[in-house]
């Protein structure tokens, strides 16, 4: 499927939205058909327990109303005018995912 949403059985999902919302319709069923590691956040969705999860679980495809990734916005690195720092940002989390295996 990488047409659709590019997954691999070498990814770990993690729907957040609810699942009758469209942003997690077939997010479950794409990342079984892959092969790839699923994970439910259950009733935890405070911004400590996600991001738990994502970096404990190794998550690298996750979906959600834009609500939930609000509550992210202020830890994130940003620069001096408030552009967020994508390559800082995907650097640090390699450099977890490499410490943790």
């Amino acid at each position: 499927m990488p047409d659709a949403l590019d997954l691999s059985s070498r990814d770990t999902v993690m729907p957040i939205a609810s699942m009758f919302h469209d942003t997690a319709w077939g997010l479950p069923y794409s990342a079984a058909l892959e092969g790839a590691k699923l994970v439910l956040p259950g009733l935890k969705l405070d911004p400590e327990s996600l991001q738990h999860l994502i970096y404990e679980e190794g998550v690298t495809m996750s979906a959600a109303v834009p609500t939930i990734w609000l509550v992210f916005a202020d830890e994130l690195p940003h620069t001096a005018t408030g552009k967020l720092l994508k390559t800082k940002l995907r650097d640090e989390y390699q450099q977890h995912l490499a410490s943790s295996t």
